[in-house]
Formats: structure tokens, C-alpha cells, sequence
């Protein structure tokens, strides 16, 4: 059985986030989320192929956020929510998301939130959230 390009680019984010021992290969980018500043690990190209608001923040902060570890860059989104920050990440990632995942009426209006921040919101997930909140 052949992998889709969309499973295998899930499996790197899961691998990436997830597994501990391995969290910082291949990633070249941390999401900094929160108060509790929760870390996203990502590759900056899946980001900035997907938004055009990733896209413009990696390419202004790429000279001057980056970690002691020169390969990795960190931005940071102090005011955002982690969960809807990670489901919007594996959205770039898998183009799509489980309405599982959006478990409460808050959760589904941080994500429209960001959604529309990070200009994704004539995308198919803005439209699902979209109707996730009617629906609530």
C-alpha cells in the first residue's frame, strides 16, 4: 500500500510532537503558544505553503527569533490558545481535522479565531468551524 503524501506529513508532525526522544529531528521551527508558552514543533516550508500570514511572520522573524540552536526558530503567540494553535499546525499538516478534536464551544471559537488570523478562513477549515459554532 502506497502512503498519501497527507499521511505521510502526519506521521512527521505526530512524531514530531509526541515522541520525546525524537521531538527535535527534522523540525525546523517551534510554535511557542500561551501562557504556559506550550511548544508546537513544525517545518516553516508546510507552514508558509498553507498561510500567507505563517508565511509573512516566519519571513520577518527568520533573522532574529531563532533558538541557541541557530536551525530552529521560535515565534512566539503568547495571546493564542495551544490546542487551537496544534489543531490548525496538523490542519497544514493533513489538510484535514477530526470534529472530535473540537470538543467544546470555546475550543471551536479560539480556533475560528485563529483560523482568521492566520488567513485561513475561506479555506475548508474555516467552513467547518464555521459550522461546528452554528451547530453548538
Amino acid at each position: 500500500m502506497t502512503a498519501t503524501l497527507e499521511h505521510t506529513l502526519e506521521q512527521l508532525f505526530v512524531q514530531n510532537n509526541n515522541d520525546q526522544t525524537t521531538a527535535t529531528v527534522g523540525y525546523d521551527c517551534k510554535l511557542i503558544v500561551g501562557e504556559d508558552q506550550i511548544e508546537i514543533g513544525c517545518h516553516r516550508a508546510i507552514l508558509q505553503a498553507r498561510s500567507p500570514v505563517l508565511s509573512d511572520i516566519i519571513v520577518r522573524q527568520s533573522s532574529t527569533a531563532y533558538a541557541d540552536d541557530a536551525s530552529i526558530l521560535k515565534i512566539y503567540f503568547p495571546d493564542d490558545d495551544a490546542e487551537a494553535m496544534s489543531a490548525i499546525v496538523q490542519y497544514c499538516y493533513t489538510n484535514t481535522i477530526s470534529t472530535r478534536q473540537i470538543s467544546t464551544p470555546q475550543l471551536a471559537d479560539n480556533l475560528l479565531l485563529a483560523v482568521k488570523n492566520f488567513g485561513l478562513d475561506r479555506d475548508p477549515l474555516g467552513i467547518l468551524c464555521k459550522n461546528i459554532l452554528a451547530a453548538l
